[in-house]
């Protein structure tokens, strides 16, 4: 039975085009059914990169959100640095949009990503969204992200939960796109090809053609 995706949903990632590789699928699915999308991006790009430019990034996000259907969200924490800050300062900002946004739905990335960034985002959600009284977060969803991911030799992610994406598949690929320093920096892994190689192969567990996976956490069927 496919899960009623008429909600909020709230993507919670740790930088731009995260959102992108892990569920640009899911949000324009949700969006058809109905339903609102918001993305909260705890870094504006990657400042330590040659050539970075801020505005070129939030412009980016801006063509990226008008494809995927989302409103988005930009907290300036240093890129690849996430570390240096106390843990709880991520709580806090998670928290305060999930206060704000009242999501049902949310989604981030998985426990065991490689990169430390991305596990400091998912701790911080698993903070925001944890069991509390009068909570809006029904469902919490952990993703994989191409070329983060999957690259860590401890990569485990079982899939409980699939999303039929054949009808997004070309606007997933057009809205990467808009990240050029991105794709350029691993165009094997972000560029089309990586992006449909591994929706052919998620399809392939729900005999679709393309399919984006994710871990349910948390859900309850309302």
């Amino acid at each position: 039975m496919k899960p009623n995706l008429k909600k909020r949903l709230l993507v919670v990632v740790a930088h731009p085009d995260d959102e992108v590789l892990g569920c640009a699928g899911l949000l324009l699915d949700n969006y058809k059914n109905g339903g609102e999308n918001f993305v909260l991006y705890l870094n504006n790009g990657f400042q330590r990169r040659e050539n970075f430019h801020v505005k070129r990034i939030e412009n980016q996000i801006v063509e990226v959100s008008k494809l995927l259907r989302f409103v988005p969200f930009v907290e300036e924490f240093n890129a690849s640095e996430f570390d240096i800050y106390p843990q709880r300062k991520f709580n806090d900002i998670v928290s305060k949009y999930v206060r704000t946004v009242k999501p049902t739905i949310v989604v981030t990335h998985i426990a065991n990503d490689l990169h430390l960034d991305h596990r400091i985002v998912n701790a911080a959600v698993m903070v925001a969204c944890r069991f509390a009284k009068n909570s809006p977060v029904k469902t919490l969803l952990e993703m994989p992200v191409i070329s983060s991911s999957e690259i860590n030799p401890q990569f485990n992610f079982q899939p409980n939960l699939f999303v039929d994406v054949t009808n997004y598949i070309e606007i997933k690929k057009e809205a990467m796109e808009k990240y050029v320093d991105e794709v350029e920096s691993m165009k094997e892994l972000r560029g089309a090809l990586g992006i449909e190689g591994w929706a052919i192969f998620y399809g392939m567990h729900i005999n679709v053609k393309y399919a984006e996976a994710f871990k349910l956490v948390r859900g309850i069927l309302t």
